[in-house]
């Protein structure tokens, strides 16, 4: 789709991609705060925008001396016709500190999950369930609450999104759904 971002395969090229991006926070040219020496761990999701060339748009896990960290990270890799003779044919043009890499499979963002994702179908109309597939992280946000954003895969139907969603805890070791969205989509969060 021609202008919109679309989800794109976790392949060669997008840790090729994501590895690029690593390395121009590590060595500065991006003015990012790293402890040590920083690695590429892993990549969490990809998307692509076809613009002039192609924005890759990427959720990375990566780890310095303070520990992990995941990052939200877009490359634009420039058409062939226009990268100059001395010019480099992809750039870092955003990057930000989505959270540190939390212990996606501990229980307790599990079962926040699970709570999270069933208040998210009662919300929705649809005759299909979003199934939980897998937390991918938990950021703690720094907002004076106690909310904790968790990024989730969900199936529906034979269709795998990725959703935000933001939780509080509750009675009872219950956690209560705040808000929600589609990961990586424009627009604004859903009440």
């Amino acid at each position: 789709m021609l202008g919109g971002a679309s989800s794109a395969p976790i392949d060669a090229r997008t840790n090729e991609i994501a590895t690029f991006a690593v390395e121009q926070l590590k060595h500065g040219k991006a003015n990012f705060p790293i402890k040590g020496n920083l690695q590429l761990a892993k990549v969490v999701s990809a998307k692509r925008q076809v613009v002039s060339g192609t924005n890759h748009i990427l959720v990375v896990e990566a780890a310095d001396d303070a520990g992990p960290k995941t990052l939200e990270v877009t490359v634009w890799e420039k058409l062939s016709c226009n990268v100059k003779e001395n010019d480099a044919a992809m750039e870092l043009t955003h990057f930000k500190l989505v959270g540190p890499a939390a212990e996606a499979g501990d229980d307790q963002w599990s079962k926040a999950a699970q709570q999270g994702v069933a208040q998210l179908n009662q919300r929705s109309n649809s005759l299909f369930p979003y199934q939980l597939l897998r937390v991918l992280s938990a950021t703690p946000l720094n907002d004076g609450s106690s909310n904790t954003e968790l990024l989730v895969e969900v199936k529906r139907g034979d269709k795998q999104e990725k959703f935000a969603l933001t939780v509080k805890p509750a009675a009872d070791a219950h956690f209560q759904l705040v808000k929600f969205h589609q990961h990586a989509a424009e627009g604004p969060a859903t009440s």
